[in-house]
């Protein structure tokens, strides 16, 4: 019973809610949150566009890249569309050409790159489309 309450709890943390507005994430090294604009309109087969907004203090933003990739685990492949990722401004991006070819779960990576240092942070949801 605890451990069912327990998966509930961390579903609802990283599943997004219908109309719910931005998603809100931490990148996995607690680095950067992110505001991500645009996800309750997915669905399969259409393309879409994102817009992710990058909190980074006390980082600088102007140093990061945004690379975004998703994964269909359980049938080992990925999108067969490459989304293209353009820098709006310091820390705002916007992710055109998003199509997830069929329904199913998804996993969506959103990379922050440090292009001086190289350091990579990893922000991750899941999606049932």
């Amino acid at each position: 019973m605890k451990f069912d309450v327990m998966m509930l709890m961390l579903l609802a943390l990283v599943a997004p809610a219908a109309s719910a507005g931005p998603l809100k994430l931490e990148s996995n090294g607690g680095l950067y949150t992110l505001s991500v604009e645009g996800v309750d309109q997915l669905d399969a087969r259409e393309f879409h566009a994102l817009q992710i907004t990058v909190n980074c203090r006390p980082r600088r933003c102007e140093r990061l890249d945004l690379r975004f990739t998703a994964r269909m685990p359980d049938h080992g492949h990925g999108q067969n569309y490459a989304p293209k990722v353009s820098q709006q401004a310091p820390g705002r991006f916007r992710v055109e050409g998003v199509r997830f070819h069929m329904p199913g779960y998804w996993e969506v990576y959103l990379d922050l790159v440090d292009r001086e240092s190289a350091m990579l942070e990893r922000t991750q949801f899941s999606l049932e489309l």
